[in-house]
């Protein structure tokens, strides 16, 4: 049984850090305001705080359509700002995409041609990245679990050496 316990506790650990992997670790929420064609994003995390030295982009399409992204810049601790080239239709769609940390966040809303827009909450919803980026979490995840089967195995091998010399 004593050499059991060690086993057992080693896949609790590898179980209980399985589902992390690949998760997102930030939530985020933007303030949308839309003066003219100048369009202002506050972004916050989960806790209210600013969410700094994102790279940031805004499309405005018409509602079905794709838009060309344009950049939106820092011009404070998680403020972007950035000009907007609105379509010829009487509703557009903004779609403001946030890379923080290696982790792409989209949200977007929809604003009629030549109205401001006061500051209205959008949730970023977290995208998955393309599978070509999500294979080494699994990859490296395996590795640490076989290095710790590994490490507990020898650990049990010289325990039972040490017992039998005494």
């Amino acid at each position: 049984m004593k050499r059991l316990v060690p086993v057992l506790l080693t896949l609790l650990l590898i179980l209980s850090i399985a589902p992390s992997v690949g998760a997102h670790n930030l939530s985020a929420t933007a303030a949308f305001s839309l003066t003219g064609d100048e369009l202002t994003v506050r972004v916050m995390d989960v806790y209210g705080a600013a969410v700094e030295g994102a790279k940031a982009t805004v499309a405005a399409s018409a509602p079905g359509k794709k838009g060309q992204p344009a950049p939106l810049t820092e011009i404070q601790p998680g403020t972007y700002r950035g000009t907007i080239s609105a379509p010829g239709t009487a509703e557009y769609d903004l779609l403001v995409e946030i890379t923080v940390f290696e982790e792409l966040f989209r949200g977007g809303i929809r604003v009629a041609a030549g109205e401001s827009l006061a500051e209205t909450l959008v949730p970023m919803v977290p995208i998955d990245p393309p599978l070509k980026h999500s294979f080494w979490g699994p990859v490296l995840y395996g590795a640490a679990a076989l290095v710790l089967l590994v490490a507990t195995v020898v650990a049990l091998r010289r325990q039972r050496g040490a017992e039998e010399e005494a």
